[in-house]
């Protein structure tokens, strides 16, 4: 684990459980060469950066479920990896950055109150979906194109500032929510997402388990198969998709986030 020295970081760790306040540099950090790590459930405030992956050849990192809160920026990704379930919030630059990678897979993330939502220089091809970006200063600031949905094209993220409608009550916006010349999200949440709200109405209900029971044990072109219902984008409906919905029943994005 990196602290606030140089230590170096290779491959197949686990960094986890930590409580890092008041850090003088990077709360928890990768350096030069790895592949494989986990960074997860670690509670970083008021330091430099928050989590930070400063790798130049690895791949196969996941920063999961952690909380990045008050640091000066939030998530530095340089590496192609997964960032998912984080909760970044109020840093003073940005909740994340992605700096000069392809294949970056941010999903299922809480944006809120950062000076920059999200930051993307030079970084093309990565995959940006399921997340809150919500009272950011700026919610995207982005220098490449960048692919703003998931899958199967039907997810695409919550924006704060999006005023758009939606006629035929399917949870997204009617129109693309426009980042810049390069960029759209056309699949705008209506309200902001958490795991397993299929019908995007900010909450996990027996309306969300009803819309996989019926798709239940079908597969990618099978007659009964609802691309809403693959949760882990596994191409099949199944058992893992039923417990990611099962495990927020009754939650709303308000209990599920901790606003």
């Amino acid at each position: 684990m990196y602290y606030s020295g140089n230590k170096t970081i290779t491959g197949n760790n686990i960094i986890t459980g930590n409580k890092i306040i008041l850090g003088t540099d990077t709360g928890i950090g990768l350096y030069r060469r790895g592949h494989g790590n986990l960074i997860s459930k670690n509670t970083i405030e008021l330091s430099s950066v928050g989590i930070g992956l400063y790798v130049d050849i690895g791949s196969g990192d996941i920063v999961s479920d952690n909380v990045v809160k008050a640091n000066e920026y939030g998530i530095f990704v340089s590496v192609n990896s997964t960032v998912t379930g984080n909760k970044a919030v109020e840093n003073t630059d940005f909740g994340i950055w992605l700096s000069g990678k392809t294949g970056i897979k941010v999903r299922d993330n809480h944006f809120r109150g950062n000076g920059i939502g999200i930051d993307i220089t030079w970084a093309s091809g990565n995959s940006i979906y399921r997340n809150n970006f919500i009272a950011n200063g700026d919610q995207v600031h982005a220098t490449s194109p960048n692919i703003w949905h998931g899958r199967w094209n039907v997810t695409g993220n919550y924006w704060s500032d999006c005023t758009d409608t939606d006629t035929n009550g399917d949870g997204t916006g009617d129109t693309p929510y426009i980042i810049d010349s390069n960029n759209k999200d056309n699949f705008p949440f209506m309200n902001p997402y958490l795991p397993g709200d299929i019908n995007h109405d900010g909450q996990v209900n027996m309306i969300d388990l009803n819309i996989i029971s019926k798709a239940y044990g079908s597969s990618h072109g099978h007659p009964s198969w609802d691309r809403r219902a693959d949760l882990n984008e596994d191409a099949v409906i199944g058992m893992n998709d039923m417990n990611i919905a099962s495990a927020n029943f009754g939650k709303t994005w308000q209990t599920y986030w901790g606003e």
